[in-house]
This record gives structure tokens, sequence and C-alpha cells, in this order.
């Protein structure tokens, strides 16, 4: 299993990996081999051509789904695919190979030379560039009109007979402006909804539990409801809009020394406030949201009062409200959201193909090259691409998303029916052949049925979705600002057998995190916002030998993703994973530090008692690394944990973490040989 970790981990990813397909010590497999038999397996690509599947989340998805591409969907080459960045004499035949030849010596260089994958689509960076501003700036628009749609007759509303009433007494005066009156047919509709609810209140104190206390209890509701609503529209719009264009200083002193009081009010409340919403501050995005939206409200509703005003014309406001109709019916929020920018990043720089003059970009139908089904038949691991389904609730796992795979047979979501002691794991998958029936037409950029379409899902880590990583209300702001690399792809649980292209609703189920499991699209992001390293999804497969590389960012000594895998593991799947005796001591060091080693083996031990091997390899610098890391280490205190948002890695920064990586999956094997022992025994 590969961790996400951005292209951080992408290049850790690729030392381990290529470390996986030499072949191990001949004689720590001798040592071992005797005693456990198995059936034959390929010759090449070492432990990784051996292995059943190959689990990958986010950014080590990069390096997986490239190995996997490059390696072929026929029989798997002899030759290791990736290369040892460890080899002394590596940088000499780069040097060679590159005047002799167009393309890669292998898939670590050909990734290694283009590791700014975000300049790789088509035009470049630039071209990315100006995409993104523009779908950026289209969607905040449609945000925008749609406000506009919704406020102007309310703002015709307020300036009618019904709502009329409102206004400026001049003989009562306070704070410098003129109090308000309002006209009886204004405060007397929803005082008499309120006091038609407390008579309700009344008859049920005195009602038994039947049918018709029920009828009074939704009559109380439906009464104190739309008495707010009509407060709301007849008093509180009015006032607002009234007070919100009246206070703003438009000449003379008065004016200014009431804007002075509204400001030194607001500062005072902030200074009281600051500390106790320093906590929460990164929460309250769609407060602000909200407020800023509020406003805009507002001004449409105050100039469509107006006579003199652009917005104040009918035809202005029809002609928006058409275009917004024509919009809700036509458009698909995912056209011009930043994944298909994203998504041709990573076909320019891990989609290759190999010849004998080494590797190349691929050319071609790389619709129909890439497809994810064509590995279903493939020599080597089946690739499971781990991503996260939306959803409303936090049942049974405490987490915003669902377990959603991508898999050459499959496309499953792992849901739950029932609760409490009747819940009950509930897988849901469909094919590929109806994966694509479902998929819009014309999609933009290559399709998500690909190897690449499916990892770009699995990276999508800024989204209006982030389960484990939610922020509440600021994921309503990050949608407004189309800060959406997630997609809307066709739901495995939901029976449709015709498209189901999202529409602009969709947008705005974003903002309003509303993500229902019986739509008929389902809101797929990052596969690290339900577990980050893969290996609960292995466990769920009853795998009896694990390879965990943990690329994730979790402070220096804390493995925090490694313990919530390990609780996922409890919940989703029954099973424990027990480390052994000396694995925190090894990988945990006192006083800052350096661990001993960077480490582990640990027992996967399954619901009906079966047992697994695990091995666990984390990105870090250990005691044992070799002496030119740790010298690196020591004049970087950044790496190995680069933010995963560092998306523009130089070329010695990725180089060596491409060495620790290799470095660290070959003192894991060593050190533990029984694993490549069971591997090579077909275990």
């Amino acid at each position: 299993s590969c961790s996400g970790g951005g292209i951080r981990a992408a290049g850790f990813t690729l030392g381990c990996l290529g470390r996986l397909e030499a072949e191990p010590n001949p004689a720590t497999v001798a040592r071992h081999a005797a005693d456990q038999p198995g059936p034959d397996r390929p010759d090449g690509l070492g432990i990784l051509g051996r292995a059943r599947y190959l689990a990958s989340v986010s950014g080590g998805g990069y390096a997986a789904a490239a190995w996997r591409i490059a390696a072929g969907t026929g029989t798997l080459p002899t030759e290791p695919v990736i290369g040892n960045p460890l080899d002394p004499g590596r940088e000499a035949e780069l040097s060679a190979h590159a005047a002799s030849a167009t393309g890669s010596l292998d898939l670590l260089q050909h990734i290694r030379e283009r590791r700014h994958f975000l300049a790789n689509g088509p035009g470049g960076l630039l071209r990315s560039g100006v995409r993104a501003i523009g779908s950026t700036t289209f969607h905040f628009l449609l945000i925008l009109l749609t406000v506009i749609a919704l406020a102007w007759p309310l703002g015709r509303i307020i300036v009618s007979w019904a709502v009329t009433g409102v206004g400026r007494n001049p003989d009562t005066v306070s704070d410098g402006l003129p109090d308000y009156d309002f006209a009886v047919h204004q405060w007397l509709p929803p005082l008499a909804l309120l006091v038609l609810a407390i008579a309700a209140m009344g008859v049920r104190l005195g009602a038994e539990k039947s049918r018709r206390r029920t009828i009074i209890d939704l009559a109380i509701k439906g009464a104190i409801g739309m008495a707010a609503a009509l407060f709301l529209l007849l008093i509180g719009l009015p006032w607002a809009v009234d007070r919100f264009v009246g206070w703003l200083p438009n000449s003379g002193g008065d004016q200014v020394a009431i804007a002075g009081i509204y400001s030194a009010a607001i500062t005072a409340a902030w200074q009281f406030a600051a500390a106790r919403l320093k906590p929460i501050a990164r929460y309250l995005g769609g407060v602000l949201l909200a407020i800023g939206l509020g406003l805009f409200g507002l001004y449409v509703m105050a100039s469509a009062a107006d006579t003199d005003n652009l917005l104040s014309s009918p035809w202005v406001w029809a002609g928006v409200t058409l275009f917004m109709i024509v919009a809700f019916v036509a458009f698909n929020p995912d056209r011009w959201s930043l994944h298909s920018i994203y998504r041709d990043g990573l076909v320019g720089t891990f989609a290759t193909e190999r010849d004998a003059d080494g590797v190349h970009p691929m050319s071609g139908d790389l619709e129909q090259t890439l497809a994810l089904a064509r590995y279903a038949e493939a020599e080597g691991p089946i690739p499971i691409i781990c991503c996260a389904a939306a959803r409303d609730d936090v049942r049974e796992t405490g987490i915003k998303v669902l377990s959603m795979t991508f898999d050459p047979r499959w496309i499953t979501v792992h849901g739950w029916r029932g609760m409490g002691l009747t819940a009950e794991h509930d897988p849901q998958a469909i094919d590929h052949a109806e994966f694509q029936r479902r998929l819009p037409r014309g999609a933009f950029g290559i399709g998500l049925h690909t190897v690449i379409g499916a990892a770009a899902i699995s990276g999508a880590a800024v989204a209006p979705s982030l389960g484990r990583m939610d922020m509440r209300s600021t994921n309503a702001l990050l949608a407004a600002f189309n800060a959406r690399l997630g997609v809307w792809v066709p739901n495995p649980t939901q029976g449709y057998t015709r498209s189901t292209t999202p529409r602009l609703v969709n947008m705005f189920k974003e903002i309003g995190q509303i993500f229902g499991e019986d739509d008929p699209n389902v809101y797929a992001t990052d596969g690290g916002h339900w577990e980050n390293l893969g290996l609960v999804e292995l466990i769920r497969r009853r795998c009896a030998t694990i390879i965990c590389i943990d690329t994730s960012g979790d402070p220096p000594g804390t493995y925090q993703t490694f313990k919530d895998a390990i609780e996922l593991a409890r919940l989703e799947c029954n099973a424990t994973i027990e480390p052994g005796t000396d694995f925190w001591t090894g990988l945990e060091a006192a006083d800052g530090a350096r661990p001993a080693v960077n480490h582990g083996r640990a027992t996967v031990v399954y619901e009906d008692g079966e047992t697994a091997e695990l091995l666990y390899v984390k990105a870090a610098v250990a005691e044992s690394s070799p002496i030119h890391i740790r010298r690196y280490a020591s004049s970087d205190r950044r790496f190995p944990n680069y933010s995963t948002g560092d998306q523009l890695l130089a070329d010695d920064e990725f180089h060596y973490l491409t060495q620790l990586g290799y470095d660290s999956m070959d003192q894991a094997l060593n050190a533990n040989p029984i694993v490549a022992a069971y591997t090579f025994a077909g275990r």
C-alpha cells in the first residue's frame, strides 16, 4: 500500500517500489523458502512483480499508477522499470543516455525530469493558470447571478404595499439616525401566528399521546416557522436594507461620526471575541461567505427598489433569471472545476510507454490504452485506487465519507446497512461498462474510468468534502471559490441505467454540504480523507503479507496516520493490528533525536483468527540511514516532511526522497527476511 502526501509521497514511494522490484538477496530467500513452499510465480520484478494487489492513495498513487502503466498490461518486463537511485554509476549513465536518446533511461528519470507535474498538461503552466483563473471567475459569477435572481424580487416586494410601512420618523432620533415605524400589516401577521402557536401549546398540554397530538405538534411547528418567515420578510429585510443603505456615510460630519461609532463598536467587539474565536477561526469560512453573500443580496434588493439603477430594470433581472434556468438544466459543474487541469498534469507526467530506447510520454488513444479494466488480466499486482465518497453523517466510523475504491473490475462504495448491533458492512459496486455508460457525455479531459483518471480522484486533496480533515463551514468557502478537485461520479449504490450527468444544483450541494447517499451521483475525493495509507483496503481483502509505505505528513514521531488506520481496520474489518514488542521502541525517538530505524513489523489478526505479516516503512530519516542522507537532512530541516501543498520540489529534494525510499525499503527487507521469503513462497 502506497500512502498519500502529494509529490513528496510520489518521490519516496518511487524509491520504495524501485527496491521492491529488484530481486532480494538470494541468501535471504533461501534461508526461509524451504519451509514455505508455494506455487510458481513470475520471474520478473522481484517482490513487486509477485504482489497480488497494489493499493494507493493520492501522491503514492502517482508513483503506483506510473509503475503499473509502464509495466504494461501483458507479461511483466524482466528488467526493472523504475531504476535504482542509489546506484553509484547512475548519474554517469543518465548523462550518456541523454546525449544519445530522446527518451528517459527509466521511469525514475522520466518523473524526476517532470516532477513539476502541474506544468505538464496541454499548454504548460501558463495555460493551466489561465484556465484556473477563468474557471474560478465563471464559477463565482454563477453564484452572484443566483443571488441576483433570488434577491431582486425580494427588493421589489419590500417596496410593495404589502411590505411598505417601514419609514424614518424624524421626531424620534437615536444614534444620529431616525427610528423606524412599522405599519400594523407588518407586525400583526407574525404576532398572530405566534399567538396561535402558544394557544396550540396550551391545547397540547392536555392531549394524550395520539394521532391528534401529532397533528397539533405539526401545527405548532408550522405556525412558528411561518411566523419567523413573515417576520424576516415584513420587518427584518426592510429594516436591514434601509439600515444598510442609510448608515453609509455620504456627506456631512454626522455621517462620519456615525461611521466612527460603528468602527469603535466593531473594534471593541472584535477584541473581546478574538481570543474566543481563534481556536475555531479556520472553521468560520462559511460564516464569512454567508455574510458576504448576504450583504451582496441586500445591495441587490436595495438596487431593485431604486428607480435609477441598472439592477432596478426588470429586463436585467429577467435576463439573469433566464440564464440561470438554462444553467441549472444544461451546466455540469465538473466542467469548470480545477479537477480536469490537475488530471491533465498527471497524464503529462505519469502516463508513459517503454521501448528499447527508454521511457517516453504516452501517445495515441489514451482513453483506450489507460482504461483501468485492461489491467484485470494483466500479470503482476492488481491496482486498487483508494478514494472517498462524501456523505452527510458520521455513522459507524465517525468520518463524513465512505471508502470508495477503483479496481480493474469494480467501482465500489463500502457503506453500511443498519445501526448498532444490527449494522453490517454493505459494499455496493458497479462494473466499468455500467460506470462508463452513466458518465456524462463529452467529459473534459481523459476519462475517469482510466488509471490516471481514478488516481486524479484519489489525489483530490482540496475539496468541499474533506472527510477526516473536515473544516465544517469553511468547506463551503472552498466550494464557493472553486477550490474543487473532487468530482461527481455515478453512485454505485443506486441502480440507474442511464447517464446521470451532474447539474448546477450539484455545485450548490457542494456549497451547502449536502451529500446524500441516495443521490444518482456521489462526490468522490481524496482517499486520504478516509484513510491515507491504503492499508485498510488490503486488510479488507485478507492479504497474508502486507507491505505498507507511509509518506503521510504526520509531525515527526507521532505516526497518527498509522494509528488511525489501526482504528479503522478494527471498525471496518473487525481486524486487529498488533505491533511487535520492539515496534514503537525503534520508531519513536526521545528528545527530538532521530529514531533508530524507520520501519517495523506487526501482525494483523483477522476476525476468524487468521493472521498476516505487516511490514511498515515510514518516510523518516533514521540513525540507520546512510550518512549522505543524514547530511542532507541536517542541511534541509524540512526533509523529508515537505508540505503536501508544495508541488514544486527542487531536483535535489526529489532525488533525495527517492534515495531515502530505496534505502528505507532495503533496510526493512533485510531486517525482516521472512517477508521476502513469504512473498517468493507465494503466501
